[in-house]
């Protein structure tokens, strides 16, 4: 038996194919919840299953729980007999939470060293202005700031050093 678990915020539907059938099982799991498969699987068609899994970038209980991940999507499986706990729901769920915090701040660096060097790119001293300095804001429709993100970044003469605001 296959325990599943959808930490992330979207819902799933799983879609897989045991072997030696002629048409794919769907399994639906909404966020925030687990389900059960393959009460009758044997050794083979198990790895099948899991095999499928970690295709779509699930990782196991042990996986998830050792090591922070900024790939993880939300999806955990275990294929012990036990369900999940309600910690390690929320242990994954914050995982899922950490990972796109980390992806979202590396996505905003980059942006940012990319508007330094475009700024700066045309001299023959090789920078306009001793620092660039970036305001980073989460706007609405209206171009009004909301209670998002906010910060300011710093790009020092040497062009490969931030300054981050403590």
């Amino acid at each position: 038996m296959i325990t599943i678990q959808n930490a992330s915020k979207q819902y799933i539907r799983f879609a897989f194919r045991i072997p030696g059938a002629n048409q794919s099982t769907y399994e639906d799991i909404p966020s925030g919840t687990q389900t059960q498969i393959g009460r009758d699987f044997g050794v083979n068609e198990t790895e099948s299953i899991v095999q499928q899994l970690q295709r779509l970038g699930a990782r196991s209980r042990s996986e998830m729980l050792a090591k922070p991940d900024a790939t993880f999507k939300g999806l955990v499986y275990s294929v012990d007999k036990k369900a999940f706990t309600e910690s390690e729901i929320m242990e994954a769920s914050e995982r899922v939470v950490e990972g796109a915090e980390i992806t979202s701040a590396r996505e905003m660096l980059k942006s940012v060293m990319g508007g330094d060097r475009k700024i700066n790119e045309g001299t023959k001293a090789g920078r306009r202005s001793k620092e660039t300095t970036f305001d980073i804001a989460t706007l609405d429709a209206n171009g009004k700031q909301t209670s998002g993100i906010s910060s300011s970044i710093v790009v020092a003469a040497q062009g490969d050093t931030l300054k981050l605001p403590a």
